[in-house]
């Protein structure tokens, strides 16, 4: 299990966006072009990290599942 003092926060979800688990995300540093490259990413959810894998992104969303 991933611990939470191991990862960086890179921003916070704003809402949902569309019907195919689209999410607006609002970054707090410049990783966009990094989140491309990555496999999975961690979101909090209810104090638990939870993995997410990235299937597509633009610049102002990010497609997970």
């Amino acid at each position: 299990m991933i611990q939470k003092e191991n990862c960086q926060k890179i921003g916070t979800i704003i809402k949902a966006h569309g019907v195919k688990g689209e999410l607006i995300v609002q970054f707090d540093v410049e990783i966009f072009e990094t989140l491309r490259e990555t496999e999975s990413i961690f979101i909090e959810i209810d104090g638990y990290l939870v993995p997410f894998f990235l299937k597509a992104s633009a610049l102002k969303r990010i497609l997970i599942t």
